[in-house]
């Protein structure tokens, strides 16, 4: 069973379908807080965001070109800063090493970011340009624990930010743009337990034309465990659904969301949806945002 509970820092929010819960005591940040107290410092709740978003640390990694950003990020301990200088970068795709928990191997991608902050000089003045090679693009991927922060995203026609086998990801001043795939999409860590989203100043936008695509995308898969997210002072514009939770599993997983209803902008379908799978059937519900 998937329980939304939505909680609007300004206004109120419209069940246009189904019925949408009601904000529980534990919430986003109670929830976040404890899915982010075993990495980075903590994720989740007030504290969180100074934690994830503050000053930034003085023993920071930089970097200066996609080679040495493969090597930091492959070789820093977990809890580590990772940081690029302004320009744009087009890292290539690789094979890159998989924490040991994981046990398959390598994943191919352009950046994998895991149990680490990555920083850059600034929303605008950092880009990761995901543009893949002629195969194609596979993004930005984050497992465990992960912080992005002062950066842009161009993902182009694919995917920006992966989170698989996910505790938690972590948005400060960040960007993320495409114009043919999700913004984000996070699914749970594969031995069960609760996992965090926070989005914190920054901007998830379509720039697409046609097709159906959705800002934030929250999986429950098979394990159980709650979802929390929540979103500060963000914008999220141009979906097809702005924010999704899909509970593919008959296990039980609770969602809550925190957002500033505000931040929901020119979403075709809804600003929030959530799906909930009863194999072979699953029922939508839609929440709206004043």
């Amino acid at each position: 069973m998937i329980v939304l509970s939505l909680t609007m820092f300004t206004g109120g929010c419209n069940d246009t379908g189904g019925t949408g819960g009601s904000a529980g005591t534990d919430g986003s940040a109670g929830t976040g807080g404890s899915a982010g107290a075993g990495g980075l410092g903590g994720q989740g709740g007030t504290g969180g965001v100074a934690s994830a978003c503050g000053p930034i640390p003085s023993n920071v990694i930089d970097v200066t070109d996609e080679d040495e950003l493969f090597a930091a990020l492959t070789s820093a301990p977990a809890g580590s800063t990772v940081r690029l200088p302004a320009g744009t970068f087009t890292p290539p795709i690789r094979n890159w090493p998989l924490p040991e928990e994981q046990n398959t191997g390598e994943w191919p991608t352009q950046v994998l970011v895991k149990n680490v902050t990555l920083i850059g000089a600034g929303n605008g003045q950092t880009t990761l340009a995901m543009l893949g090679d002629e195969f194609g693009s596979v993004g930005l991927t984050t497992f465990g624990d992960a912080i992005l922060r002062d950066l842009e995203i161009d993902a182009g026609a694919f995917w920006g930010v992966t989170a698989i086998g996910a505790k938690s990801l972590t948005l400060c001043n960040v960007t993320v743009k495409t114009d043919g795939a999700d913004g984000v999409q996070f699914s749970q860590w594969p031995g069960g337990g609760d996992g965090f989203v926070g989005i914190y100043d920054s901007e998830i936008a379509y720039l697409g034309s046609t097709e159906r695509h959705v800002g934030i995308d929250l999986y429950c898969l098979d394990q159980s465990g709650d979802i929390s997210a929540e979103i500060r002072n963000s914008r999220i514009s141009g979906w097809y659904v702005g924010v999704s939770y899909t509970n593919l599993t008959t296990e039980s997983c609770s969602v809550s969301l925190t957002a500033d209803c505000k931040g929901f902008t020119n979403n075709e379908l809804a600003n929030v949806m959530y799906t909930e799978c009863t194999p072979p059937d699953c029922t939508q519900f839609v929440e709206e945002c004043p």
